[in-house]
């Protein structure tokens, strides 16, 4: 990439500011107008170079959140395991597991039925954290509203 200072102050200042080009541009140039700004910072966003560095600078350390979500997964697998846990701490340990693997699946509902309902399916999050669950066939975790 050859992108100069300024360009690569953009960037991050992009990136920090959540997405306001105008304030990224106003950051990185010095004594530019708030319209100049904006004019200018649309114009940087076009430039596959500074797209390229803004994918760069977003793109998560793949292997950090791996090692990140394991561990987590791990704890709260003896969360859930554990007798020592209350059932209520138990069904939100399922549930962080649950949300972790992305294993959640909507159900259709009724249309007159307000319900927000999940499948926690055990044996998928068994083999997901390498630790042997409860055998049951499902858990139903919910939070309902039902008029």
């Amino acid at each position: 990439m050859s992108l100069t200072e300024k360009q690569k102050a953009f960037c991050h200042e992009y990136f920090m500011n959540r997405g306001n080009a105008t304030e990224a541009y106003l950051k990185a140039y010095d004594g530019t107008s708030r319209h100049g700004a904006s004019v200018e910072g649309s114009k940087l966003l076009q430039n596959d170079e500074v797209r390229e560095y803004l994918t760069f600078l977003t793109r998560p350390d793949r292997e950090r959140d791996k090692a990140d979500r394991e561990r987590v997964q791990a704890i709260l697998w003896k969360m859930i395991l554990s007798d020592d846990t209350s059932n209520t701490d138990r069904l939100k340990a399922i549930d962080i597991v649950n949300k972790l693997g992305a294993n959640y699946r909507q159900l259709e509902t009724p249309a007159d039925t307000k319900a927000n309902l999940s499948i926690l399916n055990l044996d998928t999050l068994q083999t997901l954290a390498g630790m042997t669950a409860p055998k049951q066939e499902e858990v139903i975790v919910s939070d309902q509203t039902i008029n």
